[in-house]
């Protein structure tokens, strides 16, 4: 795969005098070319393992609209077929806003961001038909843009009950606000971005982008908060409003983000069914379920319920805990050399102690859950899977009057199964896993 990026590159731009692969769970390159005797700084972007609504390629062809339009963005080199692969300017900088220690500069590039997301909003969205996107024409469709397209891949591809999901993609039908639409260029996964010095660099990672609603990309920073601490979402809603000179819908805004939050697990719900060898289950499965999570606490937001609170049980150790706690402890003395190999010794780390923590827990959340399934559908479930398979069969036959009662129900146990995975190893994760969804008003 290097040497046909080599050659690519080499090709177009100049020598290749350094290429190194980033520790990530998507194929991504460091790369500097020499030419006429300057260093050109690169960045090679692959396609990642889940499919994304927009590939790659679309993903730069719509950077480059950016870029040629004023909006802080990556010059775009071009897309290296063999591999599917955008090659870009790479930018100084950084791309986790929780390393910016002073508030004042960290909302001054949420400032600076807010201001180029009302900049591309207002962009003809001819521009991006142009480069290959399409605009939906039915008003449903149109706000849910990212949604239609991830549902059918979901759908394709399902394999295993998935309750949850199901009960969510069917509500979410019922429910689409289909009033004061304006279509407009979205990103689809927005407040991602590189800043340096203080400044907005660049709007990146663009693979959810489409022509839709741009209320779903300012409802992605309540989200986005929880692992990148964006701060105060109901100061950055009101100034977006005044910048755009549009008044924000806060009801239409809260269906946003169970829309968000909804179509991200079902982005990855192939992934928890059939990894790859080589798939960073782990990082799949806390997004999986804290996604879920969050789109039943966006969803008792919007139909205005409280939700109860988590109480983690007490702890109860079995024949197997001391054999989970040694896996850890001999994991942590594996030498590992460069970043790649710690990377993926701190996820075999990590999944050792995901499993220690069910083996504490997971027995008495189970007996709870099944609880639950057996005071809904009158029958007490064999197992777990069992249970899966009843509610989603239950979910597919139910009316308006079970939404709920079912929305509790896989809240309580969403919060049990993020509960598991909230370990100190996923650190960047835990706010993500637990933590409440900052409030609008």
């Amino acid at each position: 795969m290097e040497s046909v990026l080599v050659a690519w590159i080499e090709n177009r731009i100049g020598r290749v005098v350094r290429m190194e692969r980033q520790a990530r769970w998507r194929p991504c390159w460091v790369v500097d070319a020499e030419r006429d005797g300057a260093i050109v700084p690169l960045f090679v972007k692959g396609s990642r393992e889940v499919h994304a609504i927009t590939p790659v390629k679309l993903e730069g062809a719509a950077l480059d609209v950016l870029h040629r339009n004023g909006i802080p963005a990556p010059r775009q080199y071009g897309h290296c077929e063999e591999i599917d692969a955008i090659v870009m300017e790479r930018l100084p900088g950084e791309s986790r806003l929780v390393k910016i220690e002073d508030p004042a500069v960290r909302d001054k590039v949420i400032e600076e961001y807010v201001q180029a997301m009302v900049k591309y909003h207002a962009l003809d969205p001819q521009l991006f038909v142009d480069a290959g996107f399409t605009i939906p024409t039915d008003p449903a469709h149109l706000r849910l843009a990212q949604y239609v397209p991830i549902e059918k891949m979901y759908l394709a591809k399902k394999r295993v009950p998935e309750a949850a999901n199901e009960f969510l993609r069917l509500w979410l039908r019922r429910n689409v606000p289909t009033d004061n639409i304006r279509p407009s260029f979205i990103v689809g996964d927005s407040f991602q971005m590189m800043y340096h010095d203080g400044a907005l660099k660049a709007v990146m990672d663009l693979e959810m982008a489409t022509i839709g609603d741009p209320l779903l990309d300012l409802s992605c920073i309540r989200m986005r908060d929880l692992s990148e601490k964006t701060g105060d979402a109901a100061a950055i809603t009101l100034r977006y409003a005044a910048l755009s000179g549009k008044p924000v819908d806060l009801k239409v805004l809260r269906f946003h983000l169970v829309v968000f939050s909804a179509v991200s697990s079902m982005l990855v719900s192939d992934v928890m069914s059939k990894p790859a060898d080589d798939t960073d289950y782990l990082e799949y499965y806390i997004y999986y379920r804290g996604c879920l999570r969050l789109a039943l606490e966006a969803q008792a937001e919007f139909l205005g319920l409280t939700l109860a609170p988590f109480a983690p049980p007490v702890p109860a150790p079995t024949a197997q805990s001391i054999h989970w706690q040694r896996l850890g402890l001999a994991l942590e003395q594996v030498p590992a050399d460069g970043d790649l190999n710690l990377y993926i010794r701190s996820k075999a780390m990590a999944e050792a102690a995901h499993l220690g923590r069910a083996d504490l827990y997971g027995p008495a959340f189970d007996r709870a859950y099944l609880d639950d399934v057996e005071r809904l559908l009158g029958a007490r479930p064999r197992d777990v899977l069992d249970a899966e398979a009843r509610l989603e069969a239950f979910v597919h036959q139910a009316g308006p009057e079970s939404d709920e009662a079912l929305m509790r129900l896989f809240h309580r146990r969403e919060l049990q199964l993020a509960f598991l995975a909230d370990i100190p190893q996923n650190k960047r994760l835990q706010r993500f896993l637990m933590e409440p969804i900052a409030k609008l008003d």
